[in-house]
């Protein structure tokens, strides 16, 4: 449902981007963390379960190939491994969970907050 909102607000040239993007602080973990708190169906909402489902499913994929071809996982921080893939509210409440008990970490790049929340949640062994 959320992708198919996305791809319909890019096809239309409308953004599920809140407008404060261009502001270096909204790349934080801090900032993911209140559009992923935000009320659902809200735009930072949509963009927050974007965000995280994207990083997500390129996570599902290192791992799903490394167990395919029996590669070593160089990253793990960049793998996920599960026998029955989680729902995108799985991964946001990931998210959310990990941000919230890491304040240490709220300054960090959003992309290595989603990383780190999701490859602990659902680890490559």
């Amino acid at each position: 449902m959320f992708r198919i909102i996305a791809a319909l607000a890019i096809a239309t040239g409308s953004s599920p981007m809140p407008d404060a993007c261009a502001d270096e602080d909204y790349n934080r973990v801090q900032a993911l963390l209140s559009d992923c708190s935000s009320e659902r169906n809200s735009r930072p909402r949509l963009y927050c379960v974007a965000y995280v489902g994207g990083v997500a499913d390129l996570m599902a994929v290192n791992g799903s190939i490394a167990k395919e071809t029996g590669l070593p996982i160089p990253l793990k921080m960049a793998s996920t491994c599960f026998t029955t893939p989680p729902t995108y509210g799985a991964y946001v409440r990931a998210f959310v969970n990990w941000a919230q008990t890491h304040p240490e970490h709220w300054q960090v790049s959003r992309t290595f907050g989603v990383m780190q929340a999701l490859s602990t949640t659902w680890p490559c062994s």
